[in-house]
Parts: C-alpha cells; sequence; structure tokens
C-alpha cells in the first residue's frame, strides 16, 4: 500500500516538474524568437532573416505542439500561422514594410503569449 503511494506521489511530482520545465521552455523560446524578430531592424543581411524565418518557424511549430499536448486548439492555430508565415522553405514574400510591421506584431504576441498560454494538464 505504502509503495503504491508513493509511486502516485512520485508520478504527480514528475507531471508538476515536467509542466514546470515545458513553461521554461515556452518562456525562453518566445522571448528568444521575439527578440530576434525585433533585431532584425539593424539591417542585418539576407542570410540573417533566412535563420530568423527558421528559428521562428520552428519555435512556432514547437509551441503548436505543446498547445496540441496540452488541448488548446486556439494556440494550436495561432502557433501554426506563426510557423507559415515564418516558413523558410516556401517563403511568403512582402515588401520590406509589410515584414516590419508582421516582425513587431509577432514579437509583442510571442511575449505577451508567455503569461497568456498556459500548459494546463
Amino acid at each position: 500500500m505504502i509503495e503504491s503511494i508513493k509511486s502516485f506521489v512520485n508520478s504527480q511530482n514528475q507531471k508538476i516538474l515536467n509542466r514546470q520545465m515545458n513553461k521554461q521552455k515556452n518562456i525562453i523560446i518566445g522571448v528568444s524568437s521575439a527578440f530576434l524578430l525585433l533585431a532584425g531592424f539593424d539591417g542585418w543581411t539576407y542570410d540573417f532573416f533566412v535563420l530568423l524565418r527558421f528559428i521562428v518557424c520552428v519555435s512556432g511549430i514547437y509551441l503548436a505542439w505543446l498547445a496540441y499536448k496540452t488541448k488548446q486548439e486556439k494556440w494550436i492555430w495561432i502557433y501554426g500561422i506563426i510557423a507559415v508565415l515564418f516558413n523558410p522553405f516556401l517563403p511568403l514574400h512582402f515588401g520590406r514594410s509589410t515584414w516590419a510591421i508582421i516582425d513587431i506584431a509577432t514579437a509583442i504576441f510571442l511575449i505577451i503569449s508567455i503569461f497568456i498560454f498556459q500548459l494546463k494538464k
């Protein structure tokens, strides 16, 4: 009986630890992606923007996967749209001023989503 209680407590502790680690990953990914989006205004080369697209796309995919794991459908769509928008393999072509607006809006959204997107379960 005591062993089953210990096992249950350990499994609950592991779930809590996993949730905290995922939340930390969410914060790191959101802040780093937002930082890169805002750093793009410093006149970097085209290679920087390809790397930026790749990192933000992968971040969007990972955050969408976290949202999927926690069954938060609206966040899956939001992060999925970010991943598609910054997809480096089939890039969307907009003007520089349009990309500036998209970059700022996405950076602000990613920072705000750190506080709104909750990793439940």
